[in-house]
């Protein structure tokens, strides 16, 4: 996983080193903030850990090696989904000072407290903070960042944690259950970045199509009977009805792009808005792992390959300009070279523009990990077939991108995303050009060079 350091490094602040994925990105941020409030210095570096693969658990105790050499005097701690799984792990490295779980990390007392004690850790016998996060059932509220490294498009994360153990996956073991957050609550925060002058959000979650479920629970009967939730209440705490209710209590907002979302909860009236709502912004990311459907029983997911067809053809069919995304495990246990064929075929009928493919990377204590393994040579080349296909796919799609216009939100050095999701570089920009970071621009697409494509702002 790459690291992304959020250190200025002309502050006297705590540091905040993520890795992984989007949402840690975001929670990171969150971490910065309490760190700030709490007056931790820069005597002190967070790591917010991922574990969704092997390489990403080594990478993370690399680098802590490694700023520790660096920077002997610093105190380091150790925060996130691999912290989460396996704190043991971290407490036996002499690095580490203190260890915090998923719950903890996002909690401003840990950082309080770490303030207030600083004088009194000891490398030798490293704190650990880590509660149970399968029975965390405290209602959530997620803060927003004040100050979004990315100044361009704003992320605000709806929900947290999955209910559905497929075989290979660690998530629910290091984020807990599906929670979500309230939706006058989501509306609110969503309104709180736009006056902040963003044209753009990105919803995200660990399982962001499983929002709202953990409202109609049955463990939740009572509630939902004090409340007294009509038919139209439970429709609406539905993903699909967030959604509606975003569009229609926030007129003002521009842009709303949608992180991975899971292709059992693709439905038809999510489909529809991406035909009807011109602010719902034309690209999806689907969570498919195979295109093959014994390898997606054993993963245990809740999809089969022609599900996966039918969604894209149906998504096309509502909105031409939409490209697709998706995530890919290559070599899962007891893969055939048959089975995977399969879902190249797959991949190929898809058209799939924008790849995400991993190697199969065991976790110790999920059911995956106890299948007959593919070696690892044959799930790198996998990984790469995999990627090839994909890599001529999205090189047609953005052959078709040329002579078009389309609009961007400007990010840093002169280059935005698209509606679907195509990154343009903006030539012929001079410094007395008035563009600001963060506006949308209407742009030309004028050029394809080595993959990269190229605009000019459209006055």
């Amino acid at each position: 996983m790459e690291e992304q350091s959020k250190k200025d490094q002309n502050s006297k602040q705590a540091e905040v080193i993520s890795f992984g994925c989007r949402l840690n990105s975001f929670e990171s941020e969150i971490m910065k903030e309490h760190a700030i409030r709490a007056g931790l210095k820069d005597n002190v570096v967070v790591f917010n850990t991922c574990t969704v693969t092997n390489e990403a658990v080594r990478q993370s105790r690399q680098s802590i090696r490694k700023y520790k050499k660096e920077h002997p005097q610093t105190h380091i701690i150790v925060s996130g989904c691999a912290a989460q799984v396996n704190p043991d792990e971290y407490a036996s490295m002499s690095e580490v000072s203190a260890i915090w779980g998923n719950k903890e990390k996002m909690d401003q007392a840990s950082f309080i407290n770490l303030a207030k004690n600083i004088n009194a850790i000891n490398n030798d016998d490293p704190i650990i903070h880590v509660s149970d996060i399968l029975d965390d059932n405290t209602n959530i509220d997620f803060l927003s960042p004040e100050n979004f490294q990315d100044k361009s498009r704003a992320y605000v994360q709806i929900q947290q944690g999955c209910n559905y153990f497929c075989t290979f996956c660690i998530i629910p073991y290091a984020r807990g259950k599906s929670k979500s957050l309230a939706s006058d609550t989501v509306i609110e925060k969503i309104s709180q970045v736009i006056n902040q002058g963003f044209n753009e959000v990105i919803l995200t979650g660990v399982d962001l199509t499983s929002w709202g479920i953990d409202f109609t629970d049955e463990n939740q009967e009572k509630t939902l009977t004090e409340n007294a939730l009509t038919e139209n209440t439970l429709t609406e705490n539905t993903f699909v009805g967030l959604l509606k209710k975003i569009f229609k209590e926030l007129p003002q907002l521009k842009r709303l792009r949608l992180s991975s979302l899971d292709p059992a909860c693709v439905s038809d009236e999510l489909i529809d808005l991406f035909k009807t709502e011109p602010r719902l912004m034309p690209f999806v990311h689907l969570s498919m792992q195979a295109g093959e459907d014994l390898t997606l029983k054993r993963m245990k997911r809740r999809h089969s390959s022609q599900d996966l067809i039918n969604i894209v053809e149906k998504l096309r069919t509502a909105n031409g300009n939409i490209s697709i995304g998706c995530d890919i495990i290559a070599g899962f246990p007891t893969e055939t070279q048959e089975m995977f064929n399969k879902t190249c075929k797959t991949v190929e009928t898809m058209d799939i523009q924008w790849g995400h493919v991993f190697p199969y990377s065991a976790r110790h204590g999920t059911p995956a990990s106890k299948m007959p393994q593919v070696d690892g040579t044959t799930k790198k080349s996998r990984a790469k077939i995999l990627r090839d296909i994909m890599a001529e796919s999205q090189l047609r799609f953005l052959k078709k991108q040329l002579n078009t216009t389309t609009q961007i939100v400007l990010e840093d050095n002169n280059k935005g995303h698209s509606e679907n999701n195509c990154l343009i570089h903006l030539e012929n920009i001079s410094q007395s050009d008035p563009l600001e970071k963060g506006l949308i621009y209407d742009v030309l697409i004028t050029k394809l060079i080595e993959n990269k494509l190229y605009g000019k702002i459209i006055l």
